[in-house]
């Protein structure tokens, strides 16, 4: 194999195995120090000013943690290939979230088997959402969740590999950058609309190819575990493009139509049919699906970098 399809499986392993790291250690946790001084920086601005700041503080943000991590691949340059390979699976390992995904929705399957509603609220706007859940009822519960896989598939799992793919541990690392300040920044409140704005055109610009990838990577691995592929396709092809994201309702509409299901999101969308109940074996099936999917991804960025020679 070569060097940097050691580094993506290094990576991968080292997050399955030990999941995230303390936020000390944790280099998105300082990604996210730095946007919450953007915030700040900006709040109560007006439109214009708010729109600038938040356009140099996620430009400036991106040429910073690419310039670090170049700086770092130059010294190490000639060190000795295992201590490159193991800083650079680190440092990769922090813009992939495997263990993480799958365990949250496991947290949220767990409280709705036990008939435990309240606590798999909490588990899922703690882990999954940032809409509020303290009124949801248990279908829209595991909806959320199901919802939460499919497009966390996409910014957790497809888009660092490809970013990684195509320009190495600058290029992950500075996708992870724009992904978080979206997370962050990127809502329609007084405070944060225009400040987020660039952050989330940008999150749009970089995942708009992955979110199509994961398409295609979610509808093989339904295709291994036997799922509904053609309904799959059908309601890709009918729904994916009623959500206001143009990228989440790519892998969302998707996987509503391989479990044969309908995930809606109050007063925004309603993707795919309701054939089959939303349960917690729902969610069972959906890890599933994503599990697959994950490591038809791993796979798909090893087969590219070794066409690549990297």
């Amino acid at each position: 194999m070569t060097e940097g399809a050691w580094v993506l499986l290094v990576a991968c392993g080292l997050d399955l195995a030990f999941g995230e790291p303390p936020n000390v250690a944790h280099p998105v946790a300082w990604m996210g120090r730095a946007i919450a001084w953007v915030h700040q920086s900006g709040r109560r601005r007006a439109p214009a000013v708010a729109f600038l700041l938040g356009s140099v503080g996620v430009l400036g943000g991106v040429a910073v943690v690419a310039g670090i991590a170049w700086g770092l691949l130059v010294l190490l340059a000639e060190a000795p290939a295992a201590l490159r390979i193991g800083t650079e699976a680190a440092l990769f390992k922090s813009t992939v979230s495997l263990r993480r995904l799958l365990g949250a929705a496991e947290e949220v399957r767990h409280a709705l088997e036990q008939a435990d509603l309240a606590e798999a609220r909490s588990q899922l706007g703690h882990h999954l959402v940032s809409r509020p859940t303290q009124d949801l009822s248990p279908d829209e519960v595991a909806s959320a969740t199901v919802e939460s896989l499919a497009e966390n598939f996409t910014d957790a799992v497809v888009a660092p590999i490809l970013w990684f793919l195509l320009l190495g541990i600058p290029g992950a690392l500075a996708y992870r950058f724009v992904n978080t300040a979206d997370a962050m920044l990127g809502y329609q409140d007084p405070e944060r609309e225009w400040l987020g704005k660039p952050a989330a055109r940008l999150d749009d610009l970089l995942n708009w190819v992955p979110a199509r990838l994961a398409t295609l990577l979610l509808l093989a691995s339904g295709w291994l575990i036997g799922a509904s592929i053609l309904n799959g396709l059908r309601v890709w092809h009918r729904d994916s493009g009623t959500t206001a994201s143009p990228n989440a309702g790519q892998t969302m509409a998707t996987m509503a139509g391989l479990l044969r299901v309908q995930l809606t999101k109050r007063g925004q969308y309603a993707l795919g049919d309701p054939l089959s109940p939303l349960t917690a074996e729902t969610i069972v099936r959906a890890q599933r699906l994503v599990g697959a999917a994950m490591a038809l991804a791993v796979g798909w960025g090893i087969g590219g970098l070794a066409l690549l020679g990297r």
